[in-house]
């Protein structure tokens, strides 16, 4: 005959602890972007025109600080979208 001890508490605090992240995570909105690559020539103002946004949320979404060239390779968010009830929907800032 063989014993085994077995730990029942620390058995019972996982579940609970499981149980417990699981609502905080299904409640956070699942957030998508839209890249773009910077190209010689590219301004603000001029992708902002071109993904219909303003400067001031290409600015805030890229943390651009102001009056910053963009440069060439540089890969920047241009769209945000949500998903929500399995639809995406674009976000406006």
């Amino acid at each position: 005959m063989l014993t085994v001890p077995v730990q029942v508490a620390a058995a019972e605090a996982e579940p609970a602890a499981a149980k417990q992240a699981a609502p905080e995570t299904k409640a956070e909105p699942k957030e998508f972007h839209k890249y773009y690559t910077v190209k010689k020539g590219d301004t603000l103002t001029s992708l902002a025109r071109r993904f219909n946004v303003t400067a001031r949320l290409l600015t805030a979404w890229n943390n651009l600080k102001t009056r910053v060239a963009l440069k060439p390779g540089k890969r920047i968010i241009v769209a945000k979208y949500q998903d929500k009830k399995g639809a995406l929907v674009k976000q406006s800032g």
